[in-house]
């Protein structure tokens, strides 16, 4: 058990992901051995913690574009600007995946 923090991270239905059952057959095409995963929502995450004493302090959204897309890719700078643009107009702070947050011990 945790004394003081724990960090986290999870997929999150607050962004493309709300798709992802849709989507799954373009994902497996797209990164050819993939599975699907469970998608969580914030407040399921943030209850739980909470009722083992942690409250969420910090968060950060990771990326915007599903991540099936920046390994189609391979990751070419082109993307890491999309991504920087989307960062700077706000759009990764709403919807982006996954989350990587940090949950406290409540004092």
């Amino acid at each position: 058990m945790a004394d003081r923090s724990i960090i986290i991270d999870y997929p999150t239905y607050r962004s493309l992901n709300a798709l992802s059952l849709i989507t799954f057959p373009l994902k497996l095409a797209i990164e050819g051995d993939t599975r699907t995963y469970t998608t969580f929502r914030n407040t399921t995450i943030q209850r739980a913690f909470a009722r083992h004493g942690f409250h969420a302090r910090t968060a950060d959204r990771q990326f915007v574009i599903p991540m099936g897309l920046h390994r189609a890719v391979n990751g070419l700078p082109f993307m890491q600007k999309i991504e920087n643009a989307l960062r700077r107009l706000g759009i990764t702070k709403l919807l982006g995946n996954p989350v990587l947050i940090r949950f406290d011990r409540a004092e």
